[in-house]
């Protein structure tokens, strides 16, 4: 019973669709066909200005009977032209030209005050020098477009009133389908049915002129009977109808297949990334290995040439407290040179570390100058702000990296300002989150550009950066150090301006 259910549904659904694709031919073949037609009436509309405005310019007699003259010849030659006046700027009447083949009627007065659309459009014609379109009536209220061109003469125009049947099929030779009448609408038109009519502007500048293409209707008779039976149920639409019940068995099997294959995609890739996230971690491990025992022979070459000159200012008696605590300064960041990448390889390669109880403040404080001195090379200024007994466990090497990658982060980011706006804050405090855990949190901020929503979804990813030399190492190691320790790093953008970076770590009480 299902099945049979399902079926009917189906069956009255494609049959549904096929009526819906019916009228969608329908209405796109009407449109169509308007297009098409207005396309080409309008080519040769444009041709027919170029050809007047050649005429009007190209005339420089413009005395009464001379214009008669070389207006008969242009109507002569052009039937869609019936009438044809020449004003000045005033649009006072200066000569007028009637078709020996004009319908209307007019009086003596008939056209001396022209209709304020026609003189709106004169005027800017007169002004602005170029073709203006306009409709106009006559005496009886037969309303037609007008063309009003400018002449060599600046301070005049012509009107050339156009009789619109010239635009219908049979005088342009443009093909319409029989079934398919055209009239003309100086305004756009709203209710139409979209089965049945189409309006498309003509595009006649200073105009909202339409050409409104509409089905004939066809006689009611037997045989228009007929033919509405077939469009409700015919050979096409029964044809639909099993095609859409095929087509919905097929589309059920493609849709599951699909949903298999992006399913098995979704997963090699994720794969992949945590293979190529693996690999670069394993890779950047090896190369830390590789800089650690490099580096450690320099540095320990450092240490002593520094400790030899150390004993020797002493025993020679020399006594200078800017050098000797010069060499004491280079002594212990060189000693903390051998920390930091001793301490990062461990991390790196997952192999253990000294983890101690940690006074956040007092590493903070101990950090203090290297921060200030990255401070002064980016021409910036420092704000800290830190609360006291503030306890975790962590390596304490590894917390002195994280805070001064996002010092360094927040200063980089700041380097388009001017120097007097660049200001770096950091800050240090307890936190007790909803569930009433405790934490130390840590506050980076700057304020520089901000990071967008696409950057910041992306920015704690291994090897991802938006620098030109940049590794993306720093945000990875700081959110892999926080959560290693049982801690969370998180940044946003600050209400005006620049961003903050926020380092959770429990809260060791004392």
């Amino acid at each position: 019973m299902a099945i049979i259910l399902m079926t009917v549904v189906l069956t009255s659904a494609a049959v549904y669709l096929s009526f819906s694709l019916v009228e969608q031919v329908k209405r796109n073949q009407l449109n169509q066909v308007a297009q098409s037609y207005t396309q080409q009436l309008r080519q040769k509309i444009q041709a027919q200005e170029e050809q007047l405005q050649l005429a009007a310019s190209s005339t420089t007699d413009d005395s009464s009977i001379r214009f008669k003259e070389h207006a008969k010849r242009l109507m002569e030659k052009n039937p869609s032209i019936s009438l044809i006046e020449i004003r000045d700027e005033s649009a006072g009447l200066i000569a007028r030209q009637e078709s020996i083949q004009l319908r209307e009627s007019w009086t003596a007065e008939g056209r001396r005050q022209l209709a304020p659309a026609v003189l709106l459009n004169f005027l800017r014609t007169i002004e602005q020098q170029k073709i203006y379109w306009a409709y106009g009536h006559s005496s009886d209220g037969v309303n037609a477009p007008e063309m009003i061109v400018p002449t060599h003469h600046l301070k005049r125009a012509w009107i050339i009133r156009i009789n619109t049947d010239q635009w219908k099929a049979d005088a342009t030779g443009i093909d319409l389908p029989r079934n398919i009448q055209l009239t003309l609408s100086e305004q756009p038109i709203d209710d139409l049915d979209p089965l049945q009519s189409v309006a498309v502007p003509l595009g006649l500048s200073g105009t909202k002129t339409h050409l409104v293409f509409s089905r004939k209707t066809a006689p009611l008779n037997r045989f228009s009977l007929n033919q509405i039976e077939d469009q409700k149920v015919d050979g096409i639409s029964v044809l639909i109808a099993a095609l859409g019940l095929c087509l919905c068995a097929l589309l059920a099997s493609y849709v599951r297949d699909a949903k298999r294959y992006k399913d098995a995609r979704a997963l090699i890739a994720n794969q992949q990334a945590a293979l190529l996230k693996q690999n670069q971690i394993s890779n950047l491990a090896e190369i830390s290995t590789t800089l650690a025992h490099e580096l450690n022979q320099p540095l320990a070459t450092i240490t002593n040439y520094v400790a030899s000159c150390q004993m020797r200012i002493k025993s020679m008696g020399f006594e200078d407290s800017i050098v000797r605590n010069s060499l004491s300064n280079a002594l212990k960041e060189a000693l903390r040179a051998g920390e930091i990448v001793h301490s990062i390889r461990n991390h790196l390669k997952h192999e253990n570390e000294v983890t101690t109880l940690v006074n956040v403040g007092d590493r903070i404080t101990s950090i203090t100058p290297v921060i200030e001195l990255i401070v002064k090379e980016h021409a910036s200024q420092l704000r800290m702000q830190i609360e006291q007994d503030l306890w975790v466990h962590i390596n304490p090497v590894l917390l002195d990296q994280v805070i001064l990658n996002l010092c360094k982060n927040g200063l980089d980011a700041m380097d388009v300002l001017k120097p007097k706006k660049r200001v770096l804050s950091v800050f240090a405090q307890r936190h007790t989150d909803e569930d009433a855990k405790h934490w130390v949190q840590i506050d980076v901020r700057d304020e520089g550009h901000g990071i967008s929503a696409e950057v910041g979804s992306k920015i704690f990813n291994p090897f991802y950066t938006n620098k030109p030399q940049g590794m993306g190492v720093g945000l990875s190691l700081c959110r892999s150090v926080a959560e290693k320790y049982g801690g969370k790093i998180s940044w946003f953008n600050n209400h005006i301006q620049g961003t903050t970076f926020t380092v959770f770590l429990p809260l060791i009480k004392t």
